[in-house]
C-alpha cells in the first residue's frame, strides 16, 4: 500500500509523456479521466495537476485507502480545482452499466487501468469501458501495458 510506484519503480514517465502529449496540447478543454485501481490516490493527484479542468474519476474495489489519504494529498496541493469523484468498481463483477451510472452521460477521454493485473480483469474492464470511450478514442486506441 505504498502507492506512487509508476514513475520511479516502473519507469512509466517516458511512456506517459509520449501518450499524454496530445491531451496536454488541448489546453483548457474539459476532459473526463478515469483511473481504475487507485490505491492511495496518488495517480488521481497526478492527473489533477496535469489536467486541472478535468473531471477526475477514481474507481476501486476498496476506497478506504484513498479516502484515508485524501487529506494528506490535499495538504500537498492536490485537487486544488475540485476533488476527484470516487466510486466502488469491481473489475471482475461490474460491467458497462456500472460505468454508465458513474459517468452520467460523459464520455471517457483518458482511461488508466492500474487495477487487478489478471487477464480476466483486464479484459472485463476493457469490455466495461469501451462503449463509454470518447468516439475519437474508440477509433485510435492507445495502450500502456506492463
Amino acid at each position: 500500500m505504498t502507492g506512487g510506484d509508476r514513475m520511479f519503480h516502473h519507469g512509466y514517465a517516458a511512456a506517459y509523456s509520449a501518450h499524454l502529449r496530445p491531451f496536454l496540447l488541448r489546453g483548457d478543454e474539459r476532459l473526463t479521466i478515469v483511473e481504475i485501481g487507485i490505491l492511495k490516490g496518488t495517480g488521481l493527484a497526478l492527473w489533477s495537476a496535469l489536467f486541472p479542468n478535468a473531471d477526475i474519476i477514481g474507481l476501486d474495489i476498496d476506497l478506504s485507502h484513498t479516502e484515508g489519504n485524501l487529506d494528506f494529498l490535499k495538504s500537498r496541493g492536490a485537487f486544488a480545482n475540485r476533488p476527484p469523484e470516487l466510486h466502488i468498481f469491481d473489475q471482475l463483477e461490474h460491467g458497462p452499466s456500472r460505468i454508465a451510472e458513474i459517468l452520467r452521460g460523459r464520455k471517457i477521454d483518458l482511461c488508466i487501468d492500474d487495477g487487478y493485473h489478471s487477464k480476466r480483469a483486464i479484459l472485463k474492464t476493457a469490455e466495461a469501458v469501451f462503449p463509454h470511450l470518447a468516439p475519437r478514442l474508440r477509433m485510435t486506441p492507445s495502450c500502456l501495458c506492463s
